[in-house]
Parts: structure tokens; sequence; C-alpha cells
């Protein structure tokens, strides 16, 4: 996990320390802020992680944001309802 203020970045690399790819939520305001209204997320309640190749993030990225237009795959966390997200492990 890369650090960040407000927008959670991570970054997967392999043995060697190559980076491979970059995990990232869609931003919005120039990247200051989680988009919560991301057409690609899914629709409500659905928190998106996209993923993207390394070789589609800018060297001058401090965050390691990724500037490709389509991630290569996302992984989405979805709410099970306050009771089930605050009562049990799962």
């Amino acid at each position: 996990e890369q650090f960040y203020c407000c927008v959670p970045a991570m970054a997967v690399h392999d043995a060697s320390g190559a980076m491979l790819q970059v995990v990232h939520q869609p931003t919005c305001f120039c990247g200051l802020c989680v988009n919560p209204c991301d057409a690609r997320g899914g629709g409500c309640c659905k928190v998106p992680f996209y993923i993207y190749p390394a070789s589609s993030v800018s060297p001058q990225s401090r965050t390691g944001e990724a500037e490709a237009d389509e991630p290569v795959g996302k992984v989405v966390k979805v709410f099970g309802g306050l009771a089930r997200e605050l009562l049990t492990k799962k």
C-alpha cells in the first residue's frame, strides 16, 4: 500500500520488486477524492477498485494513479447492510 491522503492506492510487485499492477478507486476533482458516481462501478453501495497495468502509470505520478482509460480488472466490495457489516466478521 502506498501513501495516500484521500484515495487509497496500492501497487502489486513481483518477487524481484518490479511493479506489475496498480490498484486504486476512481477519482474526481483532479484525483483528490473518490468518485462515488463512477458509471463503471456498478451502482449504489459498491466501492470499486480498478486494476491497471504498471505500464499505464505516469513516472511523474506520486500517488501511483494510472492514466489508462480502461482497467484490466476490478475488485468490488458490496455493502452487505448495516447490521451485517457491524455485527459479523465477514
